[in-house]
């Protein structure tokens, strides 16, 4: 039997800033990328770690710019290495995808969670609101 022990999770990193008070604001039509990276919990040392299974969990729109809104029946897209721009800095171990906003409805917030497949960890949420 094979144990993974959960990442400490470092991000999201720039371009994304914290909401504070309001939600991050992306606007429509662009693509903005989602970084981060896994620590060592232990120590909390940078660790490589290309082999984690990224995916990027974008849920929403939600019925309010609260990151709690979110509800079971929240709409979810999950963005893989297959189907999205997937970057992994093997010198800097920063894992990236980018997520289109093409689809995305104008004045609406969206939650952004990454998860590792190799651990079955969720971070987030981190709350942007698209605008025109």
């Amino acid at each position: 039997m094979t144990l993974y022990v959960e990442y400490l999770h470092i991000g999201l990193l720039d371009p994304w800033k914290s909401p504070s008070p309001q939600p991050y604001t992306i606007k429509r039509g662009s693509a903005f990328p989602v970084r981060w990276q896994y620590a060592d919990p232990a120590s909390d040392l940078v660790i490589e770690s290309s082999g984690a299974m990224p995916e990027v969990r974008l849920r929403g729109p939600l019925p309010t710019c609260d990151p709690g809104s979110e509800t079971d029946l929240t709409p979810e897209e999950i963005l893989t290495p297959g189907n999205s721009d997937y970057q992994y800095d093997d010198k800097r171990d920063i894992h990236q995808l980018n997520v289109d906003t093409n689809n995305l409805d104008i004045n609406k917030c969206y939650n952004v969670y990454t998860y590792s497949g190799l651990t079955a960890q969720e971070d987030g949420p981190f709350i942007f609101r698209v605008k025109k």
